[in-house]
């Protein structure tokens, strides 16, 4: 649900306490996006290879239970799998200039960006005020 449809208000005032804040076109049309827009980074290795390490080491001790039986190659593959990077990791709406508002409205001493509480609609929906 949108933050704009919560509020009945329009498409372009869907932001909360920004009334003293003027934003450029770019940051309005990052805050449109709003949770229609999912961006996912990429995986450290570091921790591809430690959960590949827990999986092996839970595989370990099935096989020692005699739950399962594993082939010699197990290991070296999975292992080399968590050395990949697979999917694709750039957003199809974002561009370089929405990262750029992002930052500038990260930023900005005067816009707290936090999240709901437990006690509202969604924990997913983030409000953006000015002090």
């Amino acid at each position: 649900m949108r933050i704009c449809t919560m509020f009945n208000s329009s498409l372009m005032s869907g932001y909360v306490n920004l009334t003293g804040t003027t934003l450029t076109p770019d940051q309005q049309d990052l805050l449109n996006m709003g949770l229609n827009c999912h961006y996912m980074t990429k995986p450290k290795p570091h921790r591809k290879r430690l959960e590949m390490e827990i999986l092996l080491g839970d595989i370990h001790q099935l096989e020692k239970n005699g739950k399962i039986t594993t082939s010699t190659a197990l290991q070296p593959t999975l292992l080399a799998e968590a050395a990949k990077t697979r999917g694709v990791y750039n957003s199809k709406l974002l561009n370089k200039n929405h990262f750029l508002a992002s930052k500038q409205l990260r930023d900005n001493p005067d816009i707290i960006i936090r999240r709901f509480g437990d006690n509202t609609v969604s924990d997913d929906l983030l409000t953006i005020a000015a002090s």
